[in-house]
């Protein structure tokens, strides 16, 4: 079994209300799949990439146990907010490049490995918080290249903040059983991402089917930002000025 990770995070200035959720928990997504694959001694390589008006590779394609010297320090730096949104060219970019990679994992597969059909895992994981304002594509042609990866097998996981995730994913093309709509404080976001965590161990365990996954209502109603967060943390939003 191989998956292949791909992580695209919003790091634009409204991004500081996040507190360190973000960090902690794409930190703790790496562990997993580090345990992941120690434990069933499986091939599992990731990619992170963060965005403001520049999309930023921070690890590009890395077999996972090559990765324990990664820290948490690591991530702060990489996490820190600045800049604007430049959401839609950032996706179509990691789409190509992701399946430029598996493909040419598909392409140099020895016969008798090619021969046994090994399950190939694609994961993209995308989390933003505002309207994208700094990209030359639009939402048709992240449409486009979202439909097409799922048609090749792609799960594409959306988190979205300050906007309703599933009229997002649904004009992005994706898939709105796995969008979710989440607080931009640290305590709904840590939790979301969490959940997310979750599922995409699911899939590069290969426990789950992955025309069965979805969030569920438990996890939609708690990822949700509260009163309180409301109330004392005032939102900085994105203004699309394309």
């Amino acid at each position: 079994m191989f998956t292949d990770i791909q992580v695209v995070f919003d790091k634009s200035s409204s991004m500081e209300t996040f507190g360190n959720s973000t960090r902690d928990q794409m930190f703790n997504l790496l562990q997993d799949q580090i345990k992941l694959a120690e434990e069933n001694q499986q091939k599992i390589n990731i990619s992170f990439t963060g965005f403001n008006e520049n999309a930023n590779v921070y690890i590009d394609n890395k077999p996972v146990l090559d990765l324990k010297e990664v820290n948490k320090n690591n991530f702060t730096t990489w996490v820190r907010p600045d800049g604007l949104t430049r959401l839609y060219d950032t996706i179509i970019e990691c789409v190509d490049a992701q399946n430029k990679r598996v493909n040419e994992y598909n392409q140099n597969m020895q016969p008798m490995v090619g021969e046994l059909t090994p399950t190939l895992n694609k994961i993209l994981y995308v989390i933003t918080d505002g309207d994208d304002n700094q990209s030359t594509n639009k939402t048709k042609d992240v449409h486009s290249a979202i439909t097409d990866a799922r048609k090749s097998g792609t799960v594409c996981i959306l988190l979205a903040a300050n906007q309703d995730a599933i009229q997002l994913a649904l004009v992005c093309g994706f898939d709105e059983k796995i969008a979710l709509t989440i607080g931009s404080d640290p305590h709904t976001t840590e939790l979301a991402m969490g959940f997310t965590n979750t599922l995409v161990r699911a899939i590069s365990s290969g426990s789950s089917r992955t025309d069965s996954l979805e969030f569920s209502e438990l996890q939609r109603s708690s990822s949700q930002q509260t009163d309180t967060y409301r109330l004392f943390s005032p939102l900085v939003r994105h203004t699309n000025t394309m």
